[in-house]
């Protein structure tokens, strides 16, 4: 049994696995592999993962090293299974920071506590934090409050910052989704419930992004609010309307539309505490585990991305680094009507629409609705790529990466 990752685009296929007198030879294009070609075949390569791997790293660049060894951990990474990659040193705080967000996501015991333990353990030391207990009804987190009615644990809501900010440096805000867990509320889920421990991947994907980014000549702030999304006797009942922190009402048409809440939530904290005339080319950014949606737009094979005007020249670079990296991300553009689904009668706006199937795109314009005009705001949905055949991968955390050591 021999398995060859080579970095060749004349091999014909990207993954090859062939028997030769009996014997299998497998060989995978490991630069060209793509993150769905990874899920649909991770079965057939997972057999061949206690035999001997060699990898050629010969003639590649730095980047191109790093997109191979994330693509091995996605193979290699196990839960259960104490399987570790021989990686040169240099490239080993990629690779940990990688596998300690994979275990968070996976984790199948997570409460609110253990999130809120593990992103204060995660904190770089130029950076502090503030943290907020959600109460029920609370006035300055009434979305997230919400959204956590219906559970026995706490909920959070987290700020992070550098201990000093720079106001030479670009103010960069990364919102992340952390619902622990999502039932969907009084809306029930129905089916594919045991994935949605994975529902806060895209705050754990900031977290791991902050790690490997907090060196920059940027004031990169986390805005962090964690819940579950549960069934019990004060849970939120559908058509409940919640008065945000800056005003603004929200009817809550379906609660498992429910990372759009916490989400506006964190927009309307920075709308309140945060924004200034005088940040520094700042921009905003959301990273949600959003919309099943996605998966009937890409087929699991691309994230989906969109924003405002402003935000345009930041979604055209992170298109062009998924595309090096082999994170796809699809481009969509919000249009007035979408919003318009979502008028209310009785409140400002409704956070879900029967009007309109196209859920993704609702969902970013719900958030899109708390956003200032003058602020560039990039919105990502990765709920069909971080988790497939009932494996995290690395997707979303060298791409941003990137990004912000590109900007």
């Amino acid at each position: 049994m021999e398995i060859n990752f080579v970095n060749k685009s004349k091999t014909k296929n990207n993954l090859e696995i062939e028997t030769l007198n009996g014997h299998y030879v497998v060989t995978i294009n490991i630069k060209n592999l793509t993150n769905y070609e990874l899920n649909e075949n991770i079965k057939n390569i997972e057999k061949f993962l206690e035999n001997k791997i060699t990898v050629n790293f010969d003639n590649i660049t730095h980047d191109e090293i790093e997109n191979i060894l994330l693509k091995l951990d996605n193979i290699s990474y196990s839960y259960n299974k104490n399987r570790k990659l021989l990686i040169p040193n240099n490239y080993a705080k990629l690779i940990k920071e990688v596998e300690d967000y994979k275990t968070m996501v996976i984790e199948p015991n997570k409460t609110q506590d253990t999130l809120l333990k593990y992103f204060l353990s995660k904190i770089p030391s130029n950076y502090t934090y503030k943290k907020f207990n959600v109460s029920k009804n609370d006035k300055n987190f009434p979305l997230t409050s919400a959204v956590n009615r219906g559970s026995s644990h706490k909920s959070y809501f987290v700020h992070v910052f550098p201990k000093k900010q720079n106001k030479k440096y670009q103010d960069v805000f990364m919102i992340g989704k952390c619902v622990v867990f999502d039932s969907g509320g009084m809306n029930i889920k129905t089916q594919d419930m045991n994935d949605m421990k994975t529902d806060m991947a895209g705050g754990a994907m900031v977290m791991a992004v902050l790690n490997m980014t907090s060196q920059l000549k940027k004031n990169i702030n986390l805005l962090l609010p964690i819940v579950e999304n549960y069934i019990g006797s004060n849970a939120t009942k559908p058509s409940t309307v919640v008065k945000t922190i800056n005003g603004k009402t929200v009817e809550i048409i379906d609660t498992d539309a429910e990372g759009r809440l916490c989400i506006a939530d964190a927009v309307e904290y920075f709308n309140k505490y945060l924004y200034s005339k005088n940040l520094k080319s700042p921009i905003l950014i959301d990273v949600a585990t959003l919309t099943g949606n996605t998966t009937y737009i890409t087929c699991d094979t691309s994230a989906i991305i969109t924003g405002n005007d402003k935000g345009r020249k930041y979604i055209s670079k992170l298109f062009r680094i998924g595309e090096n990296t082999k994170e796809f991300i699809d481009v969509l553009i919000l249009r007035e009507n979408y919003v318009k689904s979502l008028s209310s009668t009785v409140a400002d706006i409704k956070n879900w629409s029967g009007q309109c199937p196209a859920g993704s795109l609702v969902a970013a314009s719900f958030i899109d609705y708390f956003v200032k005009k003058d602020i560039p705001w990039v919105h990502l949905d990765v709920a069909n790529v971080v988790y497939n055949n009932e494996r995290v991968s690395s997707y979303g955390v060298n791409l941003l990466s990137k990004f912000l050591e590109s900007i």
